[in-house]
């Protein structure tokens, strides 16, 4: 194999009711927001629970965020949602898939708030309830890294999963019980930002995934990290090589860490029970 590992795990199902929304479809030709606002975002969550978490706002409006509470090990949010800003203000509406010790949904849910300056601020209501939550999150610098998707090109395997990563950017994949994924990454224009579409066949959890991602690159080398869902499904999905490949972009760190402080590579066994 040319390249070390795959990380693929299934964060977990759609336990209880909680209806869905669609995902937008990008339009580059009228962004939602510009290149300097999106990105990855870094901060909390506050409401009757007190969150940290990320959030990754693309230019047309896409924004999946993962919060989690850091001492109790279980409480997990994951968040999808369709936004439209203008001058500043933005306003979303989505879903959140909320898991606490108990079990989990999904629930309807908005945005509404402020985009400026480098700073992602507002406040999330939940259709079902009286809770809200209020956002307040900074842009991570490494937004602006510009990165070489060829980079990661060529064939990956974690002994459980093999997959084909061609220099444009689409994937194919099986496992050992002939779940078989194709897909496709799309970099953005201006931001450290990818777009993912993909589709699992002859598995336990089928459907069309979307989702965001960004690659950078640390001690473990190159990788590529993202959140994607179904219309039941969360499905973190991440790549590394192992090392850094000579030639290409910098040993830089992102110094972004998971709520539960393991690092990127915790998000690889969040919920990870493979069948």
């Amino acid at each position: 194999m040319q390249k070390l590992l795959i990380g693929l795990s299934v964060l977990a199902l759609a336990g209880c009711g909680g209806s869905s929304s669609s995902d937008p479809a990008p339009n580059p030709d009228t962004p939602t927001f510009t290149a300097a606002q999106s990105g990855i975002y870094l901060g909390t969550v506050s409401g009757p629970q007190e969150l940290v978490g990320l959030a990754l706002l693309s230019p047309d409006g896409d924004i999946r965020s993962l919060s989690s509470d850091p001492y109790d090990g279980y409480t997990v949010a994951f968040g999808e949602f369709d936004a439209e800003g203008k001058n500043g203000s933005y306003s979303a509406e989505g879903r959140v898939f909320g898991c606490d010790i108990n079990s989990c949904l999904w629930e309807n849910t908005s945005l509404s708030g402020q985009l400026q300056n480098g700073l992602f601020s507002g406040t999330q209501r939940f259709a079902d309830s009286s809770a809200e939550y209020s956002i307040e999150m900074q842009r991570d610098p490494d937004s602006n890294l510009e990165f070489d998707l060829s980079a990661l090109g060529g064939r990956w395997s974690d002994g459980y999963t093999e997959l084909e990563l061609a220099s444009d950017g689409s994937f194919s994949g099986l496992d050992l019980d002939g779940c078989v994924m194709t897909g496709q990454i799309t970099p953005h224009d201006g931001v450290n930002l990818l777009s993912l579409t993909f589709s699992l066949s002859q598995c336990e959890f089928d459907g069309q995934f979307e989702g965001l991602g960004f690659m950078f690159v640390d001690g473990d080398g190159h990788n590529i990290w993202a959140l994607t869902s179904s219309e039941l499904y969360v499905f973190p999905f991440i790549v590394w090589d192992g090392k850094a490949t000579s030639g290409q972009a910098p040993r830089f760190e992102l110094n972004l860490r998971t709520p539960t402080g393991d690092g990127l590579k915790g998000l690889q066994g969040m919920g990870k029970q493979r069948r």
